[in-house]
C-alpha cells in the first residue's frame, strides 16, 4: 500500500516538476490525500493534522507532534524585544526558551507554549504566526517528541541534500532557483545544506519531499534540531529547557563522525 501511495504521489510531483519549467512556476504541491489519511491513522498521531516527508524509500512519519515546544524563524531585521512583542499577543506562548545559531547566520527561536493546548490549538498558533508577520516571521514550525527527553526533535529552515548529477553544482543552482530555496552550507559538490523559508515553493518538509522526487537527487531530509545526553562535544549548545541535554543539528553529529 505504501509503495502504491508512494509512485502515486511521485507521479503528481512529476506532473509539478514539468510545469516547472515554465516561465509561471507553480507552487510545490500539497501532500496526496491518500498520505494525509495513513499519516492521520499512524499511531501517535491521534487524529492531529499530520507532518511528514516522502523520502527515497517512501513517507516518513514525525510524531508525535510536541504540544509544547515550537521553532520559529525571524527575520534578520526582528530584535530580541521585538521578538518578545510579537509572541507576547498570542495566549499560547508562556516563553522563549532558547535560540540556535543556524548555517546562515540567523537562528532558530525554541518556543515553549502554555500546557493544556491541543494540536489543533497549535496548528492554528502556527498558522496564525505566519499569516499575521509577513514581514517579521519566516518560518514557524512544529516539533516532535518529548520536549524533556533527548528523543525530541525540532524543525528549522534548513535540510540536507545530496545530489548523484553529472554535473552537481548546475544542478543545485537551478534546483535552488526553481524552488527559491537557498544554499547555506556546502560540504562538497553534491552535498549541500538548503534552506526554506516563507519565500520558498514550500516548507522544510515539503521541500524534501520534493526533491526526493526527482531522479538526481541522492536523499533529502530535514537538518533536525536534536538533544544530545551526556557526554557532550563542543559543537553542541546549552540546552537551557533541559539542563542535562545539549542542543545540536544532525549536521552537528555528522561532523563528529
Amino acid at each position: 500500500m505504501k509503495r502504491l501511495i508512494y509512485l502515486t504521489y511521485l507521479g503528481l510531483l512529476f506532473l509539478i516538476l514539468i510545469s516547472c519549467q515554465k516561465e509561471s512556476v507553480a507552487p510545490a504541491p500539497a501532500p496526496a490525500t491518500e498520505v494525509n489519511s495513513e499519516a492521520r491513522m499512524h499511531p501517535g498521531n491521534q487524529g492531529c493534522p499530520p507532518h511528514f516527508f516522502i523520502s527515497k524509500t517512501g513517507p516518513v512519519f514525525l510524531t508525535p507532534t510536541c504540544q509544547v515546544l515550537v521553532t520559529v524563524g525571524f527575520a534578520d531585521q526582528v530584535s530580541s524585544a521585538e521578538k518578545q512583542r510579537i509572541l507576547s499577543q498570542y495566549s499560547l506562548v508562556e516563553q522563549i526558551e532558547s535560540e540556535y545559531p543556524l548555517e546562515d547566520g540567523s537562528f532558530a527561536t525554541i518556543v515553549k507554549l502554555q500546557n493544556g493546548n491541543n494540536c489543533i490549538d497549535l496548528e492554528k498558533f502556527l498558522w496564525q504566526l505566519m499569516q499575521q508577520n509577513p514581514r517579521t516571521i519566516m518560518y514557524a514550525l512544529p516539533s516532535f517528541g518529548d520536549a524533556y527527553m533527548p528523543s525530541w526533535l525540532g524543525l528549522t529552515q534548513e535540510f540536507f541534500v545530496g545530489l548523484n548529477s553529472s554535473n552537481p553544482a548546475a544542478d543545485i543552482q537551478r534546483l535552488t532557483a526553481l524552488t527559491r530555496t537557498r544554499i547555506v552550507y556546502t560540504f562538497d559538490d553534491s552535498f549541500y545544506i538548503l534552506a526554506a523559508d516563507r519565500n520558498s515553493r514550500g516548507n522544510v518538509l515539503q521541500m524534501c519531499t520534493f526533491f526526493n522526487a526527482l531522479p538526481k537527487v541522492a536523499f533529502a531530509e530535514p537538518n533536525y534540531l536534536v538533544q544530545a545526553p551526556p557526554p557532550f562535544t563542543e559543537s553542541q549548545h546549552l540546552n537551557p529547557f533541559n539542563a542535562s541535554t545539549k542542543l545540536y543539528t544532525t549536521k552537528g553529529a555528522l561532523q563528529k563522525l
